[in-house]
């Protein structure tokens, strides 16, 4: 498989990153026309960003899960206090 080399490297950035990109791939980011350094960046940071969220969701989904006994538990304690409190209404 053939392969271009992008050389990203941005005069505000400190790092640089070459990548190698199939030359299939390099033809359609080419048809797109935009410019590849910025749409480059911009996937990356969406990517990242992505990335993040679903640990996010992964952690508090865990959390719920390790939680569960606990917070029933609680909910049995206060069913009375919250049927009492419901007829108030």
């Amino acid at each position: 498989m053939e392969c271009k080399k992008i050389l990203i490297i941005k005069k505000d950035i400190i790092s640089s990153l070459t990548v190698n990109i199939p030359d299939d791939l390099d033809k359609e980011l080419n048809n797109l026309k935009v410019k590849k350094e910025e749409f480059l960046l911009n996937t990356l940071k969406e990517k990242i960003n992505l990335y993040k969220s679903d640990n996010l969701q992964s952690a508090l989904a865990e959390g719920y899960k390790n939680n569960y006994k606990e917070n029933k538990k609680l909910e049995n304690e206060f069913l009375q206090a919250d049927l009492e409190s419901w007829y108030d209404y």
